[in-house]
């Protein structure tokens, strides 16, 4: 009897011990299954928009290598964006820049052509054009130019006076041909032939002129062609290359179209703007503006550039 009340002592511990050991297997939560806690999810912290960099940007400066390059070697070192924007003063009108920016603009028009915008302009008045005193610029001055290149004509070796010449001007009332005929009047100059741009058809460049001129002087007959501008010089000393001309020297009274950087034993000698400085000195006084000093105008005086056969 007592075995029997013993065996059901220990049936019913087991089955109390049953539903316990499942709810500890399964959990138990006497108030329901609790809702799980979410992970928070990181915010990405915005990243900063950079600050653009402070810009000089140069209009106007397309066909004028030697003031571009002027820019480009004043900037080299520098910590400034520099940009070359196509255009001339139509494109300034309609520059926007991203920061802070300042421009250098080479002017070829009127300086009533240049637009109000709201960053600084530092002008280059390449033919001395009148800019407002509250525009600060630069302005060639070419008082000189012609008289100084005419006498590197008649004084270049083995010259002798009176130096046998072709004369180019632009027309009969510049200084240039006024010069030029006080110097024929002096004996000091011998007018072979002279040619006017302002008289010339449209089919008639100075070019082909010269050339055909030359048919009539073999070498030994001329001595040098004078040429009012950088444009006419350039186009004098391309065709006595062609024609294998070395008897006959150029002499421009410009340094404009490139005859700066056409100098040598043919165009031996160029009086006008160092079209390289006035680039260097554009650039700089733009970038005082940008960083808000004063940046002064003034004037630049023609130079005599000769070529040199030593390196």
């Amino acid at each position: 009897m007592r075995t029997y009340r013993f065996l059901l002592a220990v049936a019913a511990a087991a089955l109390l011990v049953l539903p316990l050991s499942g709810c500890a297997q399964a959990g138990f939560f006497p108030f329901g299954t609790p809702t799980p806690v979410p992970t928070p999810t990181a915010v990405p912290t915005p990243s900063p928009s950079p600050t653009p960099v402070p810009v000089v940007a140069v209009f106007g400066a397309d066909d004028s290598p030697s003031f571009a390059e002027g820019v480009s070697d004043a900037a080299e070192n520098d910590d400034l964006s520099l940009s070359f924007v196509t255009g001339g003063v139509g494109a300034l009108a309609e520059y926007e820049p991203a920061g802070a920016a300042a421009a250098v603009v080479f002017l070829t028009g009127s300086a009533d052509e240049l637009p109000n915008v709201d960053f600084p302009l530092y002008v280059y008045a390449a033919d001395g054009q009148t800019v407002s005193e509250e525009v600060p610029h630069l302005t060639y001055d070419d008082a000189g130019a012609a008289a100084a290149a005419l006498e590197l004509a008649i004084a270049y070796p083995p010259h002798e006076t009176p130096v046998r010449m072709i004369g180019l001007f632009c027309d009969e009332d510049g200084d240039a041909y006024a010069l030029w005929k006080a110097a024929v009047k002096k004996g000091r100059v011998y007018a072979k032939a002279v040619y006017f741009e302002s008289d010339a058809s449209a089919d008639a460049s100075a070019g082909s002129w010269l050339a055909g001129e030359l048919n009539a002087y073999y070498p030994g007959m001329l001595d040098a062609v004078y040429a009012e501008t950088g444009d006419l010089a350039v186009s004098a000393a391309s065709v006595l290359l062609s024609k294998n001309r070395d008897d006959i020297e150029v002499f421009a009274a410009s340094t404009g179209g490139g005859a700066d950087r056409m100098l040598s034993a043919v165009l031996p000698a160029a009086v006008g703007a160092n079209l390289y400085d006035a680039g260097g000195l554009c650039y700089r006084r733009a970038r005082a503006l940008l960083f808000g000093l004063a940046a002064e105008s003034s004037v630049l005086p023609p130079e005599r550039l000769t070529f040199s056969s030593q390196p």
